[in-house]
């Protein structure tokens, strides 16, 4: 009997959602940033909508294309980052 009541609190504990990230989306921040090191040195910052995020890198060959939200296509060659917990709004202002 303990081990199933053992196996229920963690199955419950394991099945919560997580908060954080509806306020997120209900703040308005649904779309998600790319950041991208260019070979010469500079940080580029990139907007992007959640399926151009969802489908923003080739996992075989490490290019990352994608169309921000203004339309303009970028395909960069590696040294680029992103996560989920990487918002911002259209303008482009962070979470």
């Amino acid at each position: 009997m303990y081990k199933f009541l053992l196996c229920l609190v963690l199955f419950v504990s394991a099945c919560n959602k997580d908060e954080e990230v509806d306020d997120i989306s209900k703040a308005g921040y649904e779309n998600y940033i790319i950041i991208c090191k260019h070979p010469l040195g500079h940080v580029m910052r990139h907007v992007v909508s959640r399926s151009a995020w969802l489908n923003s890198h080739g996992s075989r060959s490490g290019l990352f294309r994608f169309r921000d939200v203004e339309g303009v296509y970028h395909e960069n060659s590696g040294h680029c980052y992103t996560n989920d917990k990487l918002r911002a709004n259209k303008e482009g202002n962070e979470n």
